[in-house]
């Protein structure tokens, strides 16, 4: 509602004083240059930090997935290593696979799910995980529970 009254009363002061609201205009249109500018550019470095790693210069290492707080929730442990010589990791998505194992051989997918892990890893370091990980609606397993993950995104700076 004050935005509202602030425009209105710019408005009238723009009509009522012509000088004024030819300032006013430039210096709005320069305002939306810079947020345009801003825009763009948080685009651009979004795109770039997604491509500043490898995934080959990723290891995750002792990565256990064991049962948390509720039946859905589950805590995810481990080391992450970024091996890359140059940027550090900031973040990493992982998306993870519930196998039902059966007995005869056969397997069934009972549950998927991706977590984003956000950690600092400077360039040739390791740092501990500990994080959460979520499955809706796994059904009771008749067989032996297989879980696995792949990277799906990291990024750097």
């Amino acid at each position: 509602m004050v935005w509202l009254i602030a425009a209105v009363i710019v408005l009238f002061l723009c009509f009522k004083f012509p000088k004024l609201g030819k300032g006013i205009a430039t210096a709005f249109g320069l305002l939306v240059l810079l947020c345009v500018g801003y825009y763009i550019n948080g685009n651009i470095e979004e795109s770039a930090s997604k491509t500043r790693i490898n995934k080959n210069e990723i290891e995750l290492l002792d990565l256990r997935l064991t049962p948390g707080y509720s039946k859905e929730s589950y805590k995810l442990t481990g080391k992450i290593r970024n091996n890359s010589k140059t940027y550090t990791l900031t973040g990493l998505e992982l998306k993870h696979t519930v196998t039902d194992l059966l007995q005869d051989g056969k397997a069934e997918i009972v549950g998927q799910s991706t977590s984003s892990l956000y950690e600092d890893v400077p360039p040739m370091q390791s740092r501990e995980i500990d994080s959460s990980v979520y499955f809706s609606n796994i059904p009771a397993l008749k067989g032996y529970l297989k879980w696995d993950y792949q990277i799906v995104e990291m990024k750097g700076k």
